[in-house]
């Protein structure tokens, strides 16, 4: 599904630690491994009251989760 939708134009691929526990992170990762520079790809850090320290583990496993070394926001 995620290769059609960036066949078809969709660049804007938008997630979040907290959805499904990572599943969702992990998923896109797999999806987008070999189109990675074809999306713009953001995630959120949703600290809820929590600490920096907190929020830079939060965003290292996302990346990790997404296959990436960057986001674009």
């Amino acid at each position: 599904m995620f290769h059609e939708a960036i066949d078809v134009g969709v660049n804007f691929l938008d997630n979040a630690w907290e959805y499904h526990e990572g599943e969702s992170e992990r998923r896109m990762g797999r999806a987008i491994t070999d189109r990675r520079a074809a999306v713009f790809l953001m995630t959120k850090v949703c600290t809820h009251g929590r600490d920096a320290k907190v929020a830079l583990r939060q965003l290292d496993d996302s990346l990790r989760r997404l296959r990436t070394d960057y986001l674009d926001l």
